[in-house]
């Protein structure tokens, strides 16, 4: 995640949201190699997105694929209290 900031700061990109996967990305133009590059950002928002649909649906839980790469933003989407994550 912090890369992925790294990069848009870098290359003054703003994140699009959208709405029919509940995630965001941003996308970049190459001139030099006439392709689009396109990340899809694990990020708040869709992690958020992930929680939720495990509490409206009561699941065990949510998966992601390395926690160590989240920032705050993820911890605070992912927060459950001890009294929810008892009842998992």
């Amino acid at each position: 995640m912090g890369k992925v900031k790294e990069w848009l700061n870098k290359n003054k990109i703003t994140p699009v949201y959208d709405p029919a996967s509940g995630q965001n990305y941003a996308e970049s133009y190459s001139e030099k190699n006439k392709v689009t590059y396109r990340v899809w950002l694990e990020d708040g928002v869709s992690l958020l997105k992930r929680a939720e649909l495990a509490k409206k649906y009561n699941l065990a839980g949510v998966a992601s694929w390395s926690r160590y790469f989240a920032d705050e933003t993820a911890w605070s989407a992912l927060n459950l209290t001890n009294k929810e994550a008892a009842k998992k």
